[in-house]
């Protein structure tokens, strides 16, 4: 059976979570978006554990089909969709792409959903291929690329898209920080305050009680160990990284995360980088954008949120793959030394 949506522009890193209260959580877990959910609730109550699972799984469902690129739903129609046809997107589907294009312009195009047609003919779309594109291709689909060829536009909570070009639109690097909210939403509804949500290593813990959050050190043999432990209240969590995912190519260690400018995947000694914010949604392509960053350019788009916006980068002094765990430098903001706790 074929994944629904993959980690393709990030890679969620795997995180411990410590929850330090006198009473059992409650615990739920399972599987969307091609990878696992997790939602733990302190003090749970009078909750029906197995409907409110029953609730997370369809609400999951419907939002992995909604940003499949696969699943016969609205992104798989939109990409099917004709140049020039005008396409009505869902009130949560226009949400994404505002924000979405709200990061394209804000990370001057680090961050780009709309490099779909490059993601596949790497091969790390819903069609696995071997062998690299080659330039000319890889040129064409860069024109076809780029939120002006979208046509999107925004009036409020609703929106329209005409294609100017032919592109494909690929949202998986940012779905899984928007079903975290999502998730975050329902329990909040329901009067749930005190919990932590991790879907693929994205998390958010509730306005009630803290959580500890551990974040890997990135380990390019496979072995895993603590980096750094976050205590987080009331916060979203993201994290990408190309240690978990990456290939080596002349002598050099390539990350599957694309560049959006060369349309290749590139070398980087950015190993890591974590965001930390009010909503993983944008923390989400945030961390994203990070990865093809400096971290002095991480700090200056940060500074430019509404809203209280971390960073935790870790980056290399080689890009060479004759060593196998690199020695890291830590780049990092003043919150992040707030919220750390000893490990």
């Amino acid at each position: 059976m074929r994944q629904s949506i993959k980690p393709i522009l990030t890679i969620a890193i795997f995180t411990f979570a410590f929850a330090h209260c006198s009473h059992k959580p409650l615990e739920l877990h399972g599987s969307t978006m091609g990878t696992s959910y997790s939602v733990k609730v302190r003090d749970p109550g009078k909750v029906d554990s197995a409907a409110l699972k029953e609730e997370i799984d369809s609400l999951l469902h419907s939002v992995d089909y909604r940003f499949s690129n696969w699943q016969k739903d609205e992104l798989f129609r939109l990409n099917e969709s004709n140049v020039g046809q005008v396409f009505r997107p869902s009130g949560d589907f226009c949400k994404v792409l505002a924000e979405s294009q709200h990061l394209w312009q804000l990370t001057n195009g680090r961050f780009d959903p709309t490099i779909g047609e490059l993601i596949d003919l790497w091969g790390f779309g819903p069609t696995e291929r071997t062998g690299e594109p080659d330039d000319a291709t890889i040129k064409a689909a860069l024109g076809r690329a780029g939120f002006p060829s979208l046509g999107l536009k925004i009036d409020g909570s609703t929106c329209t898209i005409q294609k100017k070009s032919s592109l494909t639109l690929n949202l998986s690097a940012i779905a899984k920080g928007y079903g975290v909210d999502r998730v975050a939403q329902l329990l909040l509804q329901k009067g749930i305050r005190d919990f932590m949500v991790e879907i693929g290593g994205e998390v958010r813990t509730g306005p009630d009680g803290s959580f500890r959050i551990g974040i890997e050190r990135p380990n390019y043999d496979g072995t895993r160990s603590l980096y750094a432990v976050l205590e987080s209240r009331n916060q979203c969590i993201a994290t990408s990284g190309n240690y978990r995912n990456f290939f080596k190519k002349d002598g050099y260690i390539h990350s599957h995360i694309l560049d959006p400018f060369s349309g290749k995947p590139t070398p980087s000694r950015i190993q890591s980088a974590t965001i930390v914010g009010p909503n993983c949604l944008t923390a989400d392509g945030l961390a994203t954008a990070a990865m093809l960053s400096t971290p002095e350019e991480t700090a200056e788009v940060l500074k430019q949120m509404k809203g209280n916006y971390e960073y935790l980068i870790l980056e290399s002094g080689t890009l060479k793959d004759e060593d196998t765990n690199f020695e890291v430098q830590e780049y990092s903001s003043p919150g992040i030394q707030s919220m750390r706790v000893p490990l």
